[in-house]
């Protein structure tokens, strides 16, 4: 498993957990505490595991829209799952190469610390966005 899945895997409840204890004001060596911050941890997984369903299932019924893999792309982005991300971001750009695909497509090898790549990406993106119809 890659790292940034697994990464995604436990940063993202543990930030759960973590921003509910502040919105709480509770300790998290309280039990109740605990229960409640796992359970509002689980329910946002549960948020997350439909959100990237439905993405998928609009990018099955819209193979050729773009759009429906830019939404795919940004659903994984949220969830630190960038190489699935720039997976989908990539397939965009195959069908489109619009500044925009070509500008997630850019943040994607960012985040993932891929610099050279993604200077080159996102000056192709500013390209295209700047260029001026024939």
């Amino acid at each position: 498993m890659p790292f940034n899945r697994i990464f995604s895997l436990f940063f993202f409840p543990a930030l759960t957990v973590a921003w509910s204890c502040n919105a709480h004001g509770q300790n998290a060596q309280e039990p109740e505490a605990v229960a409640e911050i796992a359970l509002e941890t689980a329910g946002a997984i549960e948020k997350y595991q439909a959100i990237l369903q439905e993405r998928q299932a609009f990018v099955d019924a819209n193979p050729n829209k773009p759009e429906a893999y830019l939404d795919l792309s940004r659903a994984y982005k949220t969830v630190g799952r960038y190489a699935d991300a720039e997976e989908q971001a990539r397939r965009a750009v195959e069908i489109d190469e619009s500044g925009e695909a070509n500008a997630m497509v850019g943040e994607l090898l960012y985040l993932q610390g891929k610099y050279s790549d993604a200077e080159t990406q996102l000056k192709q993106a500013a390209g295209s966005i700047f260029a001026l119809p024939a």
